[in-house]
């Protein structure tokens, strides 16, 4: 299961970055050790196997620990937009019968309004600043738990892993289960597809409440043992220089994207990096694939899926 390959790999390497911000980087044996705390803190909060986990935070290094975590752990991952007005996140966290939830002070408030409507969930961790009243600190939630990882419950590739919901674009969001064996399967697949590698850096500025931010990116990083560079959001001045500056080797962009970078003059930095493959989502037309291509020195490989399969269901990786 993911868990125990990022154990495999805080075991390998376990001084290499798994992920880098503006602010330092956590390792593979850090984010294995964060795992460990995280698993045994949710047992302690009575979290027990099957039990669903909500994390509804703002891209940050704590999110794919807290997703290894919460799967060591036995119970079942589940991202949510940090786009939700209260109707739609009370609807996700009743709908799931979240127990705890994960947040930080910009998705506090909504949560607060909807609180009271959720009977299921016990406990509300804030885990960027002192805790306030109704929540449990992040250095108080792990309490000083070891490292050492958790004994059970054993978990198999048909355990529930991850519960995500679609956008909801015309009903309410329905809730997609993923089992370990799936989101090991689907991300081998897609790395294979894209071609990932040990020595990857990989620019990330997608939200990881979403398919490609949270799961087409942590899970081809875990199994290649590459690092994702975390930007806090896509910058159509900085991108150019973000792939340079930070020795990016692979990334990805959607149709949006492209025609916002093409609309920028062009720069010095244009084509002094060294991706020579980006996969593109939600394609633009196919003048505007060829001019960025050209821009960029790069090759555009398309790919489309659906979040039930996870993966791209339709791809040109050729």
């Amino acid at each position: 299961m993911l868990p125990r390959i990022v154990a495999e790999w805080a075991a390998r390497q376990p001084d290499k970055a798994f992920c880098e911000t503006a602010d330092g980087a956590l390792s593979y044996g850090e984010l294995d050790a964060q795992a460990n705390r995280i698993a045994r803190a949710l047992r302690r909060a009575g979290v027990a196997k099957t039990d669903t986990v909500a994390v509804y935070m703002h891209n940050r290094p704590e999110i794919p620990a807290a997703m290894f975590g919460i799967q060591r752990a036995g119970a079942v991952y589940v991202p949510c937009s940090t786009f939700y007005v209260p109707d739609e996140l009370r609807y996700q966290l009743r709908h799931v019968r979240a127990r705890l939830i994960l947040v930080d002070s910009q998705t506090l408030p909504t949560l607060a309004a909807v609180r009271e409507d959720c009977p299921d969930l016990q406990t509300v961790v804030l885990c960027d600043e002192p805790p306030k009243p109704g929540t449990v600190g992040w250095s108080d939630f792990l309490g000083g738990e070891p490292a050492d990882p958790l004994e059970g419950p054993a978990v198999t590739a048909d355990d529930l892993a991850m519960v995500m919901y679609t956008s909801g674009t015309t009903a309410r969001p329905k809730g997609i289960m993923f089992s370990h064996g799936h989101l090991i399967a689907v991300g081998s697949r897609f790395a294979g597809m894209v071609g990932w590698t040990n020595e990857e850096r990989f620019l990330h500025f997608f939200p990881m409440f979403h398919a490609m931010g949270g799961v087409s990116s942590f899970v081809p990083a875990v199994l290649s043992g590459a690092t994702l560079v975390l930007v806090p959001q896509f910058s159509v001045r900085r991108f150019a220089e973000d792939l340079v500056r930070r020795d990016i080797s692979l990334c990805n962009v959607n149709g949006a994207h492209v025609k916002m970078i093409l609309g920028t003059p062009e720069s010095e930095w244009d084509r002094r990096h060294r991706v020579r493959r980006m996969y593109l989502g939600l394609a633009p037309d196919e003048p505007l694939i060829g001019e960025f291509e050209r821009r960029f020195a790069t090759t555009l490989r398309t790919a489309n899926g659906l979040p039930e399969a996870l993966a791209a269901t339709a791809a040109s990786f050729q």
